[in-house]
């Protein structure tokens, strides 16, 4: 059972909270605003063709767009009447996303671990550089992340109490996930764990998944509709994508990772410049640990629902 929270760890939650949203909002203009970053000039260009044209339709936009169709349709509607440079609105965007995923990973770590985990991991990822550069760009990687930690939350919450509301918040964050990247779709491996671990018979697990399946789909419906509506296009747009992350195709942007050697290449990248070297370690070498020992005894619940995450999308990831 989850603990109440007492006066300190308020105190302690919102002093990270306030740290991450100052230096995520810090110096949103730090490139004059000229959008250096390829995939937000792109982002906010969609949004920009998007709100002009007042037309749902991203493809007649961008008829290339691999991506979630909600990041683009957030940032529209974020724009307002005009007057507000579109890049720092989307930049503002992406700090509140990722200072949501400071409280979302504190919320995440005091269901499985307790409170004083969950303290730690909102101050573990307050000061992470790859989250406060990755705030200063709206692109679709921080709105996931968000909510891929959402779907991690209630997904424990199911597995721990089997009830039916926290499965419909899994599925409905799981639609808002896979309508900002096609990504989340690893996601169905967590969502599968937890509801084969859920207290109860068969048909109880079942009429969950099932839960978590319609309403899932309903909610990526309704923030793409253009990806059911015009289907070929973006499956062909995603495949392209996946194609280019694979190897497959060859474009110039991705030749420099050709000699990189897989595993490595990424693990020494992330802790030497995304989480910093101590953190690294410790992070890499945690998730060793948790492998290790899910091998050897039961993990809780819980504990198990995340490695079903991390696991398969770290081999994933880093093999291209």
């Amino acid at each position: 059972m989850v603990k109440r929270l007492r006066l300190r760890d308020w105190l302690t939650l919102s002093l990270l909270l306030t740290l991450a949203a100052a230096s995520r909002l810090y110096g949103l203009d730090w490139d004059g605003a000229i959008g250096a970053h390829p995939d937000e000039r792109y982002a906010v260009g969609v949004a920009e063709s998007v709100r002009a044209s007042g037309s749902l339709d991203v493809f007649a936009a961008a008829p290339d767009l691999a991506y979630g169709h909600l990041p683009v349709y957030l940032l529209a509607l974020a724009m307002g009447r005009g007057g507000v440079d579109p890049l720092l609105v989307g930049r503002a965007l992406a700090a509140l996303f990722d200072v949501g995923t400071v409280a979302l990973s504190f919320a995440l770590g005091r269901q499985v671990w307790g409170r004083g985990i969950g303290l730690l991991a909102a101050a573990l990822v307050t000061p992470m550089v790859l989250h406060v550069q990755q705030a200063h760009f709206y692109a679709a990687d921080g709105v996931l992340t968000f909510f891929v930690l959402g779907v991690l939350l209630f997904a424990v919450r199911l597995v721990e109490g089997g009830r039916a509301r926290d499965a419909q918040l899994a599925g409905a964050w799981t639609g808002l996930a896979l309508g900002s990247k096609i990504s989340a779709v690893f996601l169905l491996i967590p969502l599968w764990a937890a509801c084969s671990g859920v207290p109860g018979g068969r048909g109880t697990r079942r009429w969950l998944a099932l839960q978590v399946a319609l309403v899932a789909l309903m909610a990526f419906a309704l923030t793409n509709p253009c990806a059911l509506l015009s289907f070929p296009a973006f499956w062909r747009n995603v495949a392209r994508e996946a194609a280019i992350a694979g190897g497959a195709l060859d474009v110039p942007y991705t030749r420099q990772f050709h000699v990189a050697w897989p595993y490595v290449y990424p693990i020494v990248q992330q802790a030497l410049w995304g989480m910093g070297l101590p953190l690294g370690v410790a992070g890499f070498g945690g998730l060793a640990y948790w492998v290790w020992r899910a091998v050897r005894r039961p993990l809780s619940p819980g504990a198990w629902v995340v490695l079903m995450w991390v696991a398969p999308f770290f081999a994933f990831t880093c093999c291209p």
